[in-house]
């Protein structure tokens, strides 16, 4: 019974072996000859993948492929030219290779892309539904619900259907968004300028309001646009609308500011723990602790809900920051000073603040100042409008490498006046403060930069290896740590007991035998000759492709489990058998990117640029230069993809499309001479009733170099364009584009009259309506 239920084929060889006369020997067969009949990707000599069965010892078909990756459903997602299908073990067509693009979800399905649209298939390869969604996303993973859209930019209408295609909320939604808690599902929904909470089957709860977000997972944020209050997840009013703002703190207690702007901190028993008054602002710190800014000057001190109290005593401080749990570090006049929780001063470290470093203080807060002045009128300002195509690709993805440190005693990183040094568990300055940039101890090493130089470092501060980064090290033996120079494949195993560095193994190209990975590649997995000595495929082929692919795998599913250190190991583990497979470079981006730290997830995917100009890596890069507020970067690779598409002769107005997101970005730069170049190419290609945006958001640019003539020109296009085919909402904001230009030309008496008709379209320019005309 093991045996047989066992996928292992050593095992039931073995039982085959030691029972050759058993009774079960047919059975055991049969299930020995299914194992076996299964197909393994084969990188040839032409670059070509090829699915071999291990059982016939043949190639499965000459069918051959770009592409083949291992995906969580246990198909092969297979690729030649553009196209895409799926495979199973077997050699089975799942879904024939005829589709841009295809994704598998955790529902184990798949969704399909063709002639612009998104259909979802089955794992067995039934057609649940035709192509006929603007897009397909999964909501949360493992949970069988979707969201879909109809419609482009303004004119997208949300819906959810279920794993079976039917409509769970229609399609009627100007935006979904999903909240999750203890298990329960739940939809902020907006309709006809109104927002509603629904529980998963569309059922609502409380009634409708202008705004309502998460504020955390238990309770919502909910406004008519001047008040706001806090309704929990039952739909129970627990403030009504008589606050002017609302921020999150600790569970359960809320910072609000009332109609005379003054801030305090509540309780959702309406219980004051901040008494109200006038203070520059409120920010919660950890626990329940607040930074309350009293001077109007940047300066803060620290208050505790606990005991109502501002425990910092009359001492206010520059910044407070986290080093660790129940430890915090505090800028103060020249000194730097380390506090517990309750605020019991513990290590005190005097004149370490240049007098170079206070002055920036002072400077930079007296240039805030003056810039929150320094703009356009009151109501009399001009807004872009932002269209964007919506196509995703979802690339499946894959532990060697340990990235965590298990160390209780390691060196807490401390940053004062510009400089990172390390101190220990008693406080006291272990390694001084002179690395421009610094890391965290793992495993007892850590990269620091010095005098604008790489180097690892040991507990005592000395330089163990230069030139590297560290990226994790050997869970089997963590000795070896893995090391790597930025900017590069260069990958390097450094064995910290002997100090020897030993750079990656580039492929294995051992020709005979392999041994297995895991239960699709087996021990008995040879590469066969014929009788006559002629091979069956090259002898350099390498299996490396095919084990960068489980790591892979195993990454994807450390980072649906948000453990985004552990599929960076794992991907980073992949990248040493496939050093220059841009898609690992684009998934360790991706998972940068979740958490927040965009300078790396920029490296990495400009890596995989490197190796190859990929559609999927130009737009995981456009979301990190927007994150960075690079915007003319990001512009700038809009004007790639459109060039990209020009050669390859797409459809005219989705070659605009990119032009005029190239123009947004421009504009969101203020390189207002750059945005009017790439919208006016833009229109080149597509001067259809979508175009209306593109007009607008030209004459916004136009507006802000002061060129209010050919701005008008581009409102009142706008207006041509749309016709009958534009939202009240679109056509409001170009009438009242058109409205602000004309008052900036000094014609107050047509400005009116578009005031008036954005006021009939859109209700909430009646106001500048009645402020400036009546």
């Amino acid at each position: 019974n093991e045996a047989l239920s066992s996928n292992s084929i050593e095992k039931i060889s073995s039982f085959k072996q030691n029972f050759p006369e058993s009774k079960y020997t047919p059975s055991i067969e049969a299930k020995l000859k299914d194992l076996k009949a299964i197909l393994l990707p084969f990188l040839g000599a032409d670059r070509k993948y090829r699915l071999y069965d291990i059982n016939s010892h043949q190639f499965k078909s000459l069918a051959s492929y770009d592409g083949v990756k291992l995906m969580r459903t246990d198909h092969f997602l297979v690729s030649s030219d553009t196209l895409s299908g799926i495979v199973d073990l077997k050699g089975n067509t799942i879904i024939p290779v005829a589709y841009p693009c295809i994704t598998d979800t955790w529902c184990e399905q798949y969704i399909v892309f063709s002639k612009g649209k998104y259909g979802l298939f089955s794992n067995t390869g039934i057609k649940i539904i035709d192509p006929i969604y603007n897009s397909i996303n999964e909501i949360f993973d493992l949970s069988p619900y979707y969201y879909v859209t109809k419609g482009w930019g303004k004119n997208t209408k949300y819906g959810i259907i279920d794993t079976t295609g039917k409509l769970v909320l229609p399609i009627q939604y100007s935006s979904i968004e999903s909240l999750s808690y203890n298990n329960s599902n739940f939809y902020i929904v907006s309709q006809n300028g109104m927002k509603q909470l629904l529980k998963q089957n569309g059922e609502k709860i409380g009634k409708p309001y202008k705004g309502i977000w998460s504020l955390d997972s238990l309770y919502v944020n909910v406004n008519d646009e001047v008040s706001y209050g806090i309704m929990d997840l039952s739909g129970k009013e627990i403030f009504p609308l008589k606050w002017k703002s609302i921020a999150t703190g600790k569970t359960g207690e809320f910072i609000v500011s009332n109609s005379k702007e003054e801030y305090g901190i509540v309780n959702k028993y309406g219980e004051v723990l901040f008494p109200f008054q006038k203070v520059t602002s409120i920010q919660h710190l950890e626990n329940d602790l607040y930074l309350v800014d009293v001077s109007g000057l940047g300066l803060k001190m620290v208050y505790s809900t606990s005991s109502e109290s501002f425990i910092s005593g009359m001492d206010s401080y520059r910044s407070v920051q986290i080093l660790a749990q129940n430890l915090y570090r505090a800028e103060i006049g020249n000194a730097e000073k380390l506090f517990n929780q309750n605020w019991d001063l513990l290590k005190v470290y005097n004149n370490v603040i240049s007098q170079e470093t206070l002055d920036s203080y002072n400077d930079e807060y007296y240039e805030e100042g003056e810039g929150m002045w320094d703009g356009e009128g009151e109501g009399e300002y001009e807004e872009e409008y932002y269209y964007g195509c919506s196509n995703y690709i979802t690339e499946p993805s894959g532990n060697l490498i340990n990235r965590q440190d298990d160390n209780k005693n390691t060196l807490i990183l401390i940053y004062i006046d510009g400089k990172f040094g390390y101190i220990d568990e008693n406080l006291n300055m272990k390694l001084p403060l002179k690395y421009t940039s610094a890391n965290l101890f793992t495993n007892r090493l850590a990269s620091v930069v010095y005098n604008e130089k790489k180097e690892i470092i040991d507990e005592e501060g000395k330089v163990v290896l230069k030139d590297y980064t560290i990226q994790g090290w050997d869970t089997i033996n963590p000795s070896r740590i893995l090391v790597s120079k930025e900017y590069s494949s260069l990958y390097a195993w450094y064995n910290k007991t002997t100090g020897q560095l030993k750079p990656m193994d580039q492929e294995i190209s051992n020709y005979k035998e392999f041994t297995s990975f895991n239960q699709y590649t087996y021990k008995d997995a040879l590469i066969f000759e014929t009788k006559t000595g002629e091979k069956l495929m090259d002898p350099n082929i390498s299996f490396n492709a095919y084990y960068a692919n489980q790591l892979i795998n195993k990454a994807y599913t450390f980072k649906s489990d948000n453990s985004y250190n552990s599929a960076i190991s794992s991907l980073e583990s992949a990248l040493t058998y496939t050093p220059k497979d841009p898609t690992i470079y684009g998934l360790i981006s991706d998972c940068y990117f979740e958490q927040s730290n965009f300078s790396q997830a920029l490296s990495y995917v400009n890596q995989g640029l490197d190796y190859k100009e990929d559609v999927g890596l130009l737009y995981k890069r456009i979301e990190i230069y927007k994150k960075l507020y690079e915007y003319s970067n990001a512009a700038e690779d809009y004007l790639t993809l459109a060039k990209s598409y020009i050669s390859q002769k797409y459809d005219k107005s989705s070659i605009a499309n990119y032009y005029f997101q190239a123009g947004y970005q421009y504009s969101e730069g203020k390189a207002y001479q750059e945005s009017i170049r790439a919208y006016t190419t833009g229109l080149l290609y597509d001067q259809s009733s979508s175009s209306a945006w593109a007009f607008n958001n030209r004459g916004v640019a136009y507006g802000n170099l002061g060129q209010y003539e050919i701005a008008l020109k581009d409102y009142l296009m706008a207006l041509t364009k749309c016709k009958d085919s534009c939202s009240d909402e679109s056509l409001g904001l170009y009438l009242h584009n058109a409205a602000n230009n004309l008052l900036n030309l000094k014609r107050k008496a047509e400005a009116c009259v578009y005031y008036k008709r954005a006021a009939n379209k859109d209700s909430k320019y009646y106001s500048d309506y009645t402020r400036i005309c009546e």
